[in-house]
């Protein structure tokens, strides 16, 4: 039993961490207080800064909850969708924000 509790912290922590890196990896290209962003032309519909916390914060920690769980069931065939969508979500971070490329941030 104790075995198997070690086990499992170790899985959270792995899915912890993965989520957690793509997220602070986000994080780093994210400036929505940027001129630039600032300047941009955005819809009425636009939440406000808030909420996209918010809502990234549950949109992380369901991410990594699914990754424990494709771990604990040894699914690991569906952790390539589960990174490839972290990776993605960087690089869209990235071409958003950093490269000032709205039209690469939308792909």
């Amino acid at each position: 039993m104790k075995e198997q509790t070690k086990q499992t912290g170790i899985r959270v922590l792995i899915a912890i961490g993965i989520v957690g890196a793509s997220a602070l990896l986000s994080t780093a290209f994210t400036d929505p207080h940027s001129q630039w962003f600032m300047d941009l032309a955005k819809p009425a519909f636009m939440p406000p800064d808030m909420v996209f916390g918010i809502v990234w914060a549950v949109v992380y920690a369901w991410t990594a909850l699914s990754i424990f769980w494709a771990i604990q069931g040894k699914s690991y065939a569906i952790l390539w969708g589960y990174g490839l969508t972290l990776v993605l979500t960087s690089l869209r971070n990235f071409a958003f924000f950093y490269l000032h490329n709205p039209g690469a941030g939308t792909l």
